[in-house]
């Protein structure tokens, strides 16, 4: 990725529209991709391990470090406070994550080349399948904000990103937990062939009532809380936030749900809808020439569609499965 960068640099900044001033920023995205998949790694051995309070604490520290770090350069008016904030919290997350990790019994010298060997050719299905749509997937978070930065300039690019930033805030420290935590109860359930429907309808229905109450106060009270928060200058990105709330609502129902594909053994479903999501974000160039907020409804009206695909998807995946469970366990708690 960095000598990518360095290569194609010029074209880069021409594509997400960036002053040469700041080109050192694009080197920094190495060190950001490297403390992301350091701590997810670490997490994955919590998960197994269950601990899940660990990981619960860890989503707050790298928040809280994350927000404080931002909210210090924004009152020192100082450039890309946000990408400083952003590495300073993934790298407070990962130093407890190494913490948690050898406290939980992580040892390094467990690890050895025929190890390695044996558990790539295991899960080979996994990195398959499911790497290329998953950066895939990775690239479609971001390119609403570059084809934003790109077609109607920094100022809207702000805003947007301190909607995404305030609404994805139940995503980072509830969904994200929750996910790790499905994935591991259904793997079991899976592996022993346990029914999960009585349980996973409970679950689906407090996470669908978290996200209509979400929806319901950012569209009464989003332009207030924006101009407490953040200033009077920023109730704009409030108002902005009532339109986008929709999507991020539906984003955290599949956020908390999303590793049952995994969980059930239909990784291929999941890649191939990241794929077409990936497609579906990409073709939002074609409504580059609408006004700022109706381009936003369009990417809201892309964005709940894929979303409620991959849901309805992922209800006909449990309503398969149970088909398949044990008749004689299928309505134990």
């Amino acid at each position: 990725l960095l000598f990518g960068i360095y290569i194609f640099k010029d074209e880069i900044l021409k594509l997400i529209n960036l002053k040469e001033e700041y080109s050192f920023f694009l080197f920094m995205l190495p060190l950001g991709v490297f403390l992301t998949g350091a701590y997810q790694s670490l997490n994955f051995w919590l998960l197994r391990k269950k601990a899940f309070k660990a990981i619960s604490y860890n989503k707050f520290v790298r928040r809280a470090f994350e927000g404080s770090a931002q909210f210090i350069f924004a009152m020192q008016n100082k450039a890309f406070g946000l990408l400083w904030g952003d590495l300073i919290g993934n790298a407070a997350n990962l130093g407890v994550f190494i913490k948690k990790a050898i406290k939980s019994g992580l040892n390094i010298s467990w690890f050895s080349r025929d190890k390695t060997i044996y558990v790539l050719k295991k899960y080979a299905e996994f990195p398959k399948y499911s790497l290329l749509p998953a950066l895939m997937a990775a690239c479609s978070y971001t390119l609403p904000t570059i084809l934003i930065n790109k077609f109607y300039g920094q100022e809207a690019t702000g805003f947007f990103d301190l909607s995404k930033m305030l609404l994805s805030v139940p995503m980072a420290l509830g969904a994200t937990a929750l996910s790790g935590v499905v994935l591991q109860r259904y793997a079991e359930k899976f592996r022993e062939k346990q029914p999960i429907y009585r349980e996973l309808k409970t679950l689906f229905a407090i996470i669908i009532g978290l996200a209509f109450a979400e929806i319901l106060f950012i569209s009464l009270l989003g332009e207030e809380l924006f101009a407490f928060l953040f200033g009077e200058k920023w109730r704009y990105a409030g108002y902005l936030s009532t339109i986008l709330v929709w999507s991020y609502a539906l984003n955290f129902v599949l956020s908390s749900f999303s590793s049952l594909f995994v969980s059930l053994g239909k990784v291929k479903w999941y890649s191939a809808w990241q794929v077409l999501y990936f497609v579906a974000i990409g073709l939002l160039i074609l409504a580059s020439n609408l006004s700022f907020e109706t381009f936003l409804q369009v990417f809201v009206y892309v964005e709940m569609f894929s979303y409620c695909a991959i849901i309805l998807l992922g209800v006909y995946m449990v309503y398969s499965y149970e088909k398949r469970a044990k008749p004689q366990n299928r309505y134990d708690g």
